[in-house]
């Protein structure tokens, strides 16, 4: 039941907040737009601190090396190098801000070109029922965060992370769609009603079958084999792969 109401929350500060100042207090589009993004910064935070504390509590193998398989380059003196990442927490909170702040400078970039800025007295209220969901949302979780299994900590991570570029790419495409066809209005409404069903998936159960579904393994017969395998041999050898991972990622550390 908590954890429900936990995900509820999310979903408020996600879709409900921002789009009910749209459609029902007459937020313009720059506003709800700058709360859509503040959104997935504290978002983010909040993330991270369920990470740490997870890391904390439980002290699981899965938190000392990288999940979300981040690539990331630094260039110094010429050269390329590839950042290693040394926990978990480190990639998470690294890869997620890094992309939050810097598509942050650009959405305020574009909102001075393209539309009105946004009204800091909405902007004010959005952000303090954002930051209230998120909060109520942490600390309803906390409460059982120490049982929690690492595959649940990772397949949210996962969540948060696939719907923050989901949704920073959306409302990239989106302005300039308005900005083309002129008629923001119109097109802001369609955005924020799909975003809000893409937001309610998000919190529901994800389809992750076991066995590759018979209907699949038919349709792709036809295939020549890869590396001497079929479709079916790999889907097993990978999901098998990915279960073993998954229990070295659930061991605690002795002591």
């Amino acid at each position: 039941m908590l954890s429900q109401l936990a995900r509820l929350l999310r979903l408020f500060a996600a879709s409900v907040v921002p789009g009910g100042g749209y459609f029902l207090a007459g937020w313009s589009p720059s506003t709800t737009l700058a709360l859509y993004w503040l959104d997935t910064l504290i978002g983010a935070v909040a993330m991270a601190l369920r990470i740490d504390l997870h890391r904390r509590w439980t002290g699981m193998a899965g938190h000392r090396h990288t999940q979300l398989d981040t690539q990331m380059t630094t260039t110094s003196g010429g050269k390329t190098r590839q950042v290693r990442f040394a926990s978990f927490l480190t990639e998470f909170l690294t890869s997620s801000l890094i992309f939050t702040l810097a598509h942050g400078v650009f959405l305020a970039a574009i909102l001075g070109f393209m539309l009105e800025p946004p009204n800091l007295e909405d902007a004010r209220k959005g952000a303090i029922g954002i930051l209230a969901c998120h909060g109520l949302s942490l600390g309803i979780d906390t409460f059982r965060l120490d049982t929690w299994p690492f595959a649940r900590l990772k397949a949210m991570a996962e969540k948060l992370m696939g719907r923050v570029i989901l949704v920073h790419l959306a409302i990239i495409g989106g302005m300039f769609f308005m900005a083309w066809r002129d008629e923001p209005g119109a097109f802001f409404g369609v955005f924020v009603s799909l975003k809000a069903l893409s937001d309610i998936g998000s919190i529901l159960p994800q389809w992750n079958p076991r066995e590759p579904p018979r209907w699949l393994v038919k349709a792709t017969n036809w295939i020549p084999k890869q590396k001497g395998e079929t479709f079916e041999e790999y889907w097993r050898k990978v999901q098998r792969k990915e279960e073993a991972q998954a229990a070295r990622d659930e061991k605690r550390a002795e002591g």
